[in-house]
């Protein structure tokens, strides 16, 4: 069991509020051990398997991380390409949707369609107009 001990300590830089999270819960790891009952040793086994799971999910959010980077924009001139296509989607998508609309949209039941069919165009706005300034510099 002092693998347990020791992957636990290899995360000591982990702390919250100063206090390094995994140095205490070795410290108490260490307790368990010393007491050398069925009850502590059953303790000592959920702890590790609680242990495996943490680090597989880790290790499966670190791979999922590692992908998702692949296609994150690497520059700003990319980012401003990125957010002119988003801005000429949105347009796009306005237009057609006022175009179907036209005739409709005042009427209560055609309204809440409308409104619902433009959510994606004002999400879209939305997130171009979190960063102040970068919408004016949009081609």
């Amino acid at each position: 069991m002092t693998d347990i001990v020791q992957r636990l300590r290899a995360y000591s830089n982990l702390t919250m509020d100063g206090i390094p999270l995994y140095d205490e819960a070795a410290n108490e790891i260490e307790k368990l051990r010393a007491l050398k009952t069925p009850a502590s040793r059953h303790l000592l086994n959920i702890t590790k398997a609680c242990l495996d799971d943490a680090e597989a999910e880790v290790t499966r959010l670190q791979s999922s991380l590692d992908a998702a980077t692949k296609y994150w924009p690497k520059d700003a001139n990319e980012i401003k390409q990125l957010r002119g296509l988003l801005k000429g989607c949105a347009d796009g998508l306005a237009d057609q949707i006022e175009g179907h609309y036209a005739q409709t949209k005042d009427h209560p039941a055609m309204k809440r369609r409308y409104d619902r069919d433009m959510q994606p165009v004002l999400a879209a706005r939305e997130a171009l107009a979190g960063r102040k300034g970068d919408t004016d510099e949009l081609p």
